[in-house]
């Protein structure tokens, strides 16, 4: 293949092919239905190997706060056969992903240096036993995506690499390779993780990637020495917007310079024209002024240069000439799904029920260990037309998932309901369990339990005073 620098065609022959499902991959990451992308030109024109998946699922509704974090993070898994996987991460889309991308503070973690806050939060969200379990058996992990699905998986990979026993003993295992990401760590873990891991990491940057610079540029600012100026701005009139922003900024450089990081790039970096990949050794502290802040046109031209389609394009025109399929290859294309993180349908349960005092029914409903239970993201009970949603600890042994109902929902014409629907939600699956109840095993809370027997005693009482009234009257 031409075009892949010797660097790294020396250490992965067959990069080519490698680039070529990372980057579809973290194209097609962006859909509700990557597989329909897949089938449409140019992806189905092309010999990537993503013909077997699992997809993420994310739900959207007015219960969202009993919904597990992990549903913020869309992503897939792919086989690409030989023992290899390929994980690809979606990039910046929701509200939440932007400010996920403005945390740019440092975060509390396990590692010699500085970590961008809401990159690391983000990432330690994805669980890992799946990863482990794989490396355990030989196989290859590929972590790609875009922005900030990119920095998702760089610290994955990272975790991997450093903080589990199989990845320590296998680091030749795990590859990363990321579309525009920001910059992710300070020197100090720059030179932590270069010091055996650099060829594990490698960054593409398309040249006027104006998103990429943007964090370089503020990093750079707020570090630079108190000695010397900084100008954010190329305004020379002291009267205009500008040169108000300049004097607000060097007021708050000192604060800023506490809790944000100096940012430095790690791993390798290649830089992406229309003319192919190449090696960098850092960035190029001169881009980082970023001169172009001043001329919209620009800065709209350069941030349409973030777009992972954009990426994809340059490197289809340099680098993936050779991966084209003919017309009928593309059409006899079969494609299948893993189902290893799938919930499993096969789970026992406990049901109790409690009437409680206000009129209303708590149920809740403790499942046995459940394959794969880190990845649900809630539950949801129905009975009959009502309907009642709830999530779970998924770092606690047991999962206990807690209803809250009517009285009336869960009683219809005197009789209690015979069985529901309840639905674990999982992030790859869901499954739907029916629920049998038995209305001589309802609970009474302790409240109304104490109501009751001193409605009872008050009632015992009431016809002991009738009972001797009347005996006195007799007399």
């Amino acid at each position: 293949m031409t075009n892949i620098p010797k660097e790294i065609e020396q250490n992965y022959p067959n990069y080519a092919e490698i680039l070529l499902n990372s980057a579809i991959a973290s194209r097609i990451v962006y859909e509700d239905d990557p597989i329909s992308l897949l089938k449409t030109n140019p992806y189905c024109n092309l010999s990537h190997s993503l013909n077997k998946l699992c997809i993420s699922q994310s739900y959207k509704s007015n219960y969202l706060k009993y919904v597990n974090p992990l549903n913020d993070i869309k992503y897939l898994i792919a086989d690409l056969g030989l023992q290899r996987l390929l994980v690809a991460f979606r990039g910046s889309q929701s509200k939440d992903d932007f400010l996920t991308d403005a945390q740019i503070h440092s975060a509390s973690s396990v590692y010699t240096g500085q970590i961008h806050s809401g990159f690391y939060d983000r990432a330690e969200r994805v669980p890992i036993n799946f990863y482990i379990q794989k490396l355990s058996q030989g196989y290859q992990l590929i972590f790609t995506g875009h922005s900030l699905g990119a920095a998702i998986s760089c610290l994955i990979a990272i975790k991997l690499i450093l903080n589990t026993r199989i990845g320590r003993e296998n680091p030749n295992k795990i590859l990363f390779i990321g579309y525009g990401c920001p910059l992710i760590a300070d020197k100090d873990f720059k030179n932590h993780i270069e010091l055996k891991h650099k060829l594990n990491f490698h960054f593409i940057q398309n040249e006027d990637d104006v998103v990429v610079k943007a964090l370089n540029f503020l990093s750079n600012k707020i570090h630079a020495d108190n000695n010397v100026k900084q100008e954010i701005t190329p305004s020379t009139n002291n009267n205009s917007l500008f040169s108000k922003i300049q004097k607000g900024w060097e007021m708050a450089r000192p604060i800023l310079k506490g809790f944000i990081p100096h940012y430095e790039q790690f791993g390798i970096l290649l830089k992406l024209d229309k003319s192919g990949l190449k090696i960098v050794d850092h960035l190029d502290q001169s881009e980082s002024n970023i001169k172009e802040f001043n001329n919209l046109n620009s800065l709209v031209s350069q941030a349409r240069n973030h777009f992972m389609n954009n990426y994809f394009d340059n490197l289809k025109l340099n680098h993936f000439k050779d991966l084209v399929i003919g017309k009928r290859d593309s059409i006899q294309r079969h494609f299948d799904y893993i189902k290893d993180l799938h919930l499993s349908e096969n789970s026992k349960y406990f049901v109790r029920v409690i009437r409680k005092l206000d009129g209303k029914c708590d149920i809740s409903i403790n499942i046995d260990i459940i394959e794969n239970k880190e990845n649900i993201l809630f539950g949801k009970l129905i009975l009959n037309e009502a309907e009642s949603y709830n999530s779970n600890d998924h770092l606690k042994e047991n999962l206990i998932f807690k209803f809250d109902f009517e009285w009336g929902d869960v009683f219809k014409n005197g009789k209690m309901v015979n069985e529901g629907d309840f639905f674990l939600i999982g992030h790859f699956n869901s499954i739907c369990i029916r629920i049998k109840f038995d209305e001589s095993k309802v609970e009474e809370d302790l409240v109304l339990k104490t109501k009751t027997v001193n409605e009872k005693r008050l009632e015992t009482a009431a016809k002991a005073f009738s009972i001797g009234l009347k005996f006195l009257s007799k007399k």
